[in-house]
């Protein structure tokens, strides 16, 4: 029977691709959101008396406030305080959890060789090849329809008393939920997309082209990522936590921040991929 790690111990975390969703480095400014079930563990090994160390390239102050942010729990910040080797630089840990990772379990050097240049991370979707322009201009015409109910969605319900009725106050912000998603989703596509899902990637004939030239995802975008699946999507006891105050949605301020994005979007993706309204939409921008 195996020992259980004792409790006390320190287990080192990794940051992005690990902690935080990643698609690739960008700048230093551009952060996703928590993955969830990683926060969970975290959580749990805390309940059950581990000590948490995150570990990572970003600074200490970043990670601090990012933690803070999203209540994720940590005890050390890129330094062990109770234990120092004779390099810093790589702090003291009992385990360490990384994307970037090979266990070495003893495994021959071939195995070991083919290992490592046979490695993906996780969060490394393979690219999926690039649609015909026909195909593409074909989806814009959804494509359309998806930013042009998002952005009427976000004015019609910051306006004053556009309607008493709760359902259809209730329906409607489901509505704008919905387009949000599809549009974020497209602008900034996840870790886990589909081999159906349209991304705006597959518009470049480079598809990391978009993810290295476009802007960060902002603050309210990222805050209103992770609200959905626990607010709206899902029916989950989070909902008993969130004050009265808290449970609005910043329409307007969230299509400003959309709407910069896809205008770069517009203005940078060829023009034999996007069909006459896109055209007409990237000429009066």
């Amino acid at each position: 029977m195996e020992q259980k790690i004792k409790k006390g111990r320190i287990i080192a975390f990794d940051f992005d691709g690990t902690i935080a969703k990643y698609n690739g480095f960008v700048s230093h400014h551009d952060v996703q959101e928590p993955i969830e079930e990683t926060i969970k563990a975290m959580r749990l090994l805390k309940e059950k008396g581990f000590r948490i160390l995150i570990y990572t390239t970003r600074g200490n102050e970043f990670v601090k406030k990012y933690c803070e942010d999203f209540s994720i729990p940590v005890d050390f910040i890129n330094h062990n305080p109770e234990m120092q080797g004779e390099n810093p630089g790589k702090p003291i840990a009992y385990v360490y959890v990384d994307d970037s990772v090979i266990r070495y379990t003893g495994q021959s050097a071939e195995a070991l060789v083919s290992e490592v240049e046979n490695f993906r991370a996780h969060w490394k979707v393979p690219i999926k090849k690039n649609m015909s322009d026909e195909k593409l201009k074909a989806i814009c015409e959804h494509l359309n329809y998806e930013f042009w109910m998002f952005f009427e969605l976000a004015r019609i319900q910051s306006g004053r008393g556009f309607s008493t009725n709760e359902q259809i106050k209730n329906a409607l912000l489901e509505s704008f939920i919905i387009h949000f998603r599809n549009v974020v989703d497209f602008l900034y596509s996840p870790n886990n997309l589909k081999s159906d899902d349209v991304s705006a990637n597959q518009f470049f004939d480079d598809q990391n082209n978009w993810p290295k030239i476009r802007l960060p995802l902002s603050p309210r975008i990222r805050d209103a990522r992770s609200r959905i699946g626990k607010e709206v999507a899902h029916l989950t006891y989070t909902r008993l936590l969130i004050p009265h105050n808290k449970k609005s949605w910043p329409f307007l301020l969230l299509a400003q921040d959309v709407q910069k994005v896809w205008v770069q979007f517009l203005k940078v993706v060829p023009s034999s991929r996007l069909n006459q309204k896109l055209m007409k939409a990237r000429d009066s921008v």
